[in-house]
């Protein structure tokens, strides 16, 4: 199910920390379902240097676009989410450079 939201201020970003991938930031719009992560993180993590050309490859409903407050400055940030299953996807799809 796609999220419609746009505008998540109220939800902080957090962050998965992992040996292998490192740091993703992440927000969980709604608990009753999956975090999405902040796509420049998963392209980082991924080696990939064109966040727009990867998102690009994603599925409408595995992305969105919204603006996050960042905690330490508290403006906002305009970032792209990939849905977990997005990431998953793009991780399994092995997104290439374009």
């Amino acid at each position: 199910m796609a999220m419609k939201r746009k505008n998540l201020p109220d939800f902080a970003t957090e962050m998965f920390e992992n040996e292998i991938f490192g740091q993703i930031r992440y927000v969980r719009p709604d608990p009753e379902f999956d975090p999405w992560f902040v796509a420049a993180d998963v392209c980082k993590v991924l080696g990939l240097s064109n966040t727009t050309m990867a998102v690009k490859q994603l599925d409408d409903d595995e992305k969105m676009t919204v603006i996050l407050i960042d905690n330490r400055s508290k403006n906002g940030v305009t970032n792209t989410l990939s849905s977990n299953e997005g990431s998953s996807n793009a991780i399994s799809r092995g997104w290439i450079e374009l």
